[in-house]
């Protein structure tokens, strides 16, 4: 194997990832359309583009069940679940049909304004729980086909 060879390879290496920038909006995002009871058999995940260096940008993606990369693409992009993004065991996500239902039973008489407004005020709650419960860390190793990553550290960018 030639020498540009092995440097090209070792700069794809997902070995190499010590940061992830990845916005909050993405995560909450990613973790909603994750928990909606109907998602048209489309996957969400958290992406990471090659080529890896030691910051790398992720972003959300969508997947259409069954697409896969071609087999010349290499390296892979790395999907993560959302889910790894956020510590222990949280609220569960509010489905707006249900929190409705539970406006009309809980409130006297509701008017349809202040039907959305209960749905409203459970979607910000669970927000607020995501939030607050984002890891400062992965706990567990990443996996792009045969490159491990231990534990990576997360930077969190908040438009806000």
């Amino acid at each position: 194997m030639a020498h540009d060879e092995v440097e090209t390879r070792s700069k794809c290496s997902t070995e190499q990832i010590e940061t992830i920038v990845v916005s909050v909006d993405d995560i909450i995002e990613a973790l909603g359309f994750k928990n909606k009871p109907t998602q048209n058999q489309r996957t969400v995940s958290i992406r990471i583009h090659p080529p890896f260096s030691p910051v790398v940008e992720a972003s959300v993606h969508y997947t259409q069940k069954g697409n896969y990369y071609p087999p010349e693409l290499e390296p892979k992009p790395v999907h993560i679940d959302p889910a790894r993004f956020i510590e222990g065991e949280g609220i569960e996500f509010p489905v707006r049909t249900v929190e409705r239902d539970r406006a009309r039973t809980e409130m006297e008489d509701p008017s349809d304004e202040e039907i959305e407004g209960y749905a409203d005020i459970a979607v910000n709650v669970w927000e607020d729980d995501i939030r607050s419960r984002l890891a400062d860390e992965l706990k567990e190793p990443i996996y792009n086909r045969r490159y491990p990553i231990d534990t990576a550290s997360i930077e969190w960018e908040d438009p806000e």
